[in-house]
């Protein structure tokens, strides 16, 4: 499965984090936050966000790439936080209840 796919990536990265520069310690690892938004407002921030990443996806040109570039992956998931309550609207906030 594909997410399996990413999390084996991620876990292995997280793993040898300490051999890889300062600078890419630095820029990378996890970044998580819960948001409370309606579906149409979720998915404008992805829309958003994506916008954002759009401009180093497009770097697959190497002759698009700075000097000195590498290669980095961005994994978003959304989902929601409480599935068993699913599409109820009392889902709660709190990602650990």
């Amino acid at each position: 499965m594909l997410t399996e796919r990413f999390i084996g990536r991620i876990r292995r990265f997280e793993l040898e984090r300490s051999r890889f520069p300062a600078d890419v310690q630095a820029a990378t690892g996890l970044l998580q936050a819960v948001v409370i938004a309606t579906p149409d407002e979720l998915g404008q921030l992805r829309a958003e966000i994506i916008m954002l990443m759009s401009s180093y996806v497009d770097r697959i040109d190497p002759a698009l790439r700075p000097p000195d570039s590498q290669s980095f992956e961005l994994v978003m998931f959304t989902h929601g936080l409480d599935v068993d309550r699913r599409g109820t609207g009392d889902a709660q906030a709190d990602p650990d209840s």
